[in-house]
């Protein structure tokens, strides 16, 4: 879920808190230029409506200035809007669909092979430990949905069963804050916690959504229990770790604090939903799952969901596959539907943002590659927390940026 800069939401208080534990990094200086940049970029933004031919090259000609009057900060945004104007005029077909949402160059090709190397990683380490809850029979999508139905893993359907799904989620916030430290350092962690929803959302049919920290009161993910008999007690750990800690509730007070324009989340799309799949992986990394098998199951089957979903947007975009091809393709990696809706209303959504949800999983495996790049630099003193420092503390940037970030 793409969500926009959201400083006007938090409490003062918890900014400057934030802005001075977060990193320690000092204040942005302001350019000459930057006040001139701001109302080029809002005017650009009212162009883009619609992002036509002629609407993208109008916004480059009123964003052409002399950055040598900007901030750093400003000068990479104004760099990174400029090539970002450039790439969506380029936009013809699905390469560049994928190449755009993304934001850094990648081919079609080269998309589906890193998925599928990864599939089949995740596919092996989930078929060790399915054999160790002694499920050794059919594949491993087989395997996760036959795991989903044992009813010793399911919560009642009852309202005392719901607070302890989410009792259950709280628990694994709590189990992770002490292991944190590894990889930010003295970064101020907010207060979060998972809460359900109210009974009226819950018969809506509401999805579930955040509510960022602010002052005194932690940042907030209310859960969709709705059908709660589809949401194993395994599947749920990642769930906590990916909307709050350490995904979207630690990110997004950064995010804010670094004031991107809305011009520059346009162009680092991927990023929000790459950070958030890549703190499930990171959780992990940090030990979350240690000793609890059938966690790390629940981990592994919402990795192939983001995985699949590379595979599917890249079939039904590029391949030429019909709907019920994707449908059955998700069902065979994955087993049951990992996230809060249908098979059917997955693929409805990326036929409708054609590499969107490909970008996204892309964007998570993206970090995982330039930390190891980061680690390969940096001659046996690779320091976790610096790497986090680099891809946070500015806000968003599309990955072709952040790349050339940590090359320098």
């Amino acid at each position: 879920m793409i969500v926009c800069n959201i400083a006007p939401m938090l409490n003062r208080r918890f900014l400057i808190a934030a802005a001075t534990a977060a990193f320690a990094r000092p204040a942005w200086a302001e350019g000459p230029s930057d006040a001139d940049l701001q109302v080029r970029l809002d005017e650009v933004q009212s162009l883009l409506k619609p992002a036509t031919p002629e609407n993208l090259a109008a916004a480059a000609r009123v964003l052409a200035l002399d950055p040598a009057g900007l901030s750093p900060a400003r000068r990479r945004e104004y760099e990174v809007v400029l090539a970002g104007l450039k790439l969506e005029a380029g936009v013809t077909d699905y390469a560049g669909q994928l190449r755009l949402a993304f934001g850094a160059p990648i081919a079609v090709q080269a998309a589906e092979r890193r998925a599928q190397a990864e599939i089949l990683a995740l596919q092996t380490r989930a078929d060790r430990l399915l054999r160790g809850q002694g499920l050794a029979v059919g594949s491993v999508a087989e395997r996760l949905a036959a795991l989903a139905q044992d009813p010793r893993h399911l919560y009642p359907d009852t309202s005392a069963g719901r607070d302890r799904a989410v009792a259950d989620m709280n628990s694994r916030l709590m189990a992770i804050r002490p292991r944190l430290a590894k990889a930010f350092s003295d970064l101020s962690i907010p207060a979060a916690e998972v809460r359900r929803m109210s009974h009226a959302d819950e018969v809506a049919g509401r999805a579930g959504y955040r509510e960022p920290p602010a002052g005194d009161q932690p940042g907030v993910y209310f859960v969709d229990l709705k059908n709660i008999r589809a949401r194993p007690d395994w599947s749920l750990a990642s769930v906590a770790h990916h909307e709050l800690i350490p995904g979207h509730i630690l990110q997004l007070p950064l995010q804010a604090l670094a004031r991107p324009h809305s011009l520059r989340l346009r162009y680092a799309s991927a990023y929000f939903e790459g950070w958030a799949i890549y703190a499930e992986r990171l959780a992990g990394d940090l030990g979350a799952y240690e000793g609890d098998p059938l966690a790390e199951l629940g981990a592994l089957q919402w990795r192939l969901f983001r995985t699949a979903r590379i595979i599917v947007d890249i079939g039904l975009n590029a391949r030429g596959w019909s709907p019920d091809r994707a449908r059955a393709e998700l069902a065979g990696l994955q087993g049951f539907p990992a996230a809060f809706i249908s098979f059917e209303e997955d693929v409805s959504r990326m036929m409708k943002s054609p590499g969107r949800a490909a970008a996204e999983g892309l964007g998570a495996l993206e970090f995982l590659r330039l930390r190891e790049v980061a680690r390969a630099r940096s001659r046996g003193r690779f320091d976790l927390a610096r790497f986090h420092r680099t891809v946070l503390a500015e806000g968003p940037w599309p990955f072709a940026e952040l790349a050339r970030m940590i090359g320098a």
